[in-house]
């Protein structure tokens, strides 16, 4: 909406044939690339409310404060429309614009790569969870501001037709684009991934009780991670395509940095691998069960508990060197049949 906002106030700009109207005020340039990033810390929770949620609005509302006084200035010829001092806030405004905007830009592509990092710790299946749609949204956000940034301060002759303002204008359509769609499909906003402070062992201290409370911490996890596959070859809850790190606390009764920790240190993978060799098991079983031989790759992949076609076949073949299709075709093949 606000990025809508944005072209509507051209529009109405280039209609009116006036710089200072009512819409002007409603750039809000520097509040759009802080809601992005509210977006991106909502998803790992690193959103916090109070006060520190109020101080990403300060931006905008500076800006929309500072907008509003100067076509009320201009409409009562406080200041002229010609006035060098217009200009030079223009000047001031269009650099702080471009370079808040790239700096809050570059901090949403770190906190961006740490998410995606992330997700393999929380969740079974990754298919849409990932926030690369919004890198790319960031990334043409960059490009858009500092190209209209050597838009604005390069010389146009207005006889001419304005290649550059055609392409300011198409990149961002294309972020509208990304922003609209591809924010509707995805599916990670009702699981958020935890922040979770890893606890250091330093070297602090009798360095025989050091060595111990490793061995005490070593003993508790494997027990954890026992527990865990008791649980899960017991109850199956792997078929489950929404399993999360998050879900599998809960029914076992366990905390999330346990079950993450004894997974990571006894598996050798993390949540992600760990659940989906799981499923390739399980799908090994069935690809050898006459009974599933009509069944599509696909519907296999569904009883195996992969949401998607190519989460099944790109997991198993990982796991186990062939297709799904090539696995059955070898088996069936073996016992001649």
């Amino acid at each position: 909406m606000l990025l809508f906002l944005g072209i509507l106030n051209e529009l109405y700009t280039s209609y009116l044939g006036n710089e200072y109207h009512f819409l002007t005020a409603f750039n809000f340039q520097l509040l759009l690339p802080n809601l992005i990033y509210l977006h991106v810390c909502s998803n790992m929770s690193l959103l916090k409310g109070g006060k520190s949620l109020f101080l990403h609005f300060i931006p905008g509302i500076i800006e929309f404060i500072c907008l509003v006084i100067e076509p009320i200035a201009v409409y009562y010829g406080l200041i002229e429309v010609d006035s060098i001092y217009l200009d030079y806030f223009y000047d001031i405004y269009t650099i702080v614009v471009v370079v808040y905007i790239v700096f809050i830009q570059m901090l949403i592509l770190k906190t961006i790569s740490n998410y995606n990092k992330r997700i393999y710790e929380y969740f079974s299946t990754v298919n849409y969870r990932y926030l690369n749609w919004l890198k790319w949204v960031c990334i043409i956000i960059i490009i858009n501001e500092i190209y209209y940034c050597s838009y604005y301060f390069s010389p146009v002759d207005s006889s001419k037709e304005d290649p550059y303002y055609l392409v300011y204008s198409i990149l961002e359509l294309i972020v509208i684009y990304y922003v609209s769609i591809h924010a509707l499909v995805q599916v990670n906003i009702n699981t958020k991934i935890d922040v979770v402070e890893v606890e250091n062992i330093t070297k602090e201290g009798n360095e025989h009780l050091l060595n111990q409370k490793i061995k005490e911490d070593i003993d508790e996890l494997k027990k954890v991670f026992g527990d865990i596959e008791e649980y899960l070859k017991r109850n199956k809850s792997y078929l489950n395509p929404d399993l999360n790190l998050k879900t599998l606390a809960i029914l076992m009764g366990v905390s999330q940095k346990e079950i993450s920790k004894g997974i990571n240190t006894f598996s050798g993978t993390n949540f992600h691998g760990y659940i989906n060799q799981y499923r390739v098991s399980e799908a090994k079983i069935i690809l050898q069960n006459e009974e599933y031989g009509k069944y599509s790759m696909a519907g296999i992949g569904e009883e195996s508990g992969f949401n998607s076609k190519s989460s099944f076949y790109n997991n198993f073949k990982k796991e186990v060197g062939l297709s799904p299709k090539e696995y059955r075709d070898q088996i069936f093949n073996e016992t001649g049949e």
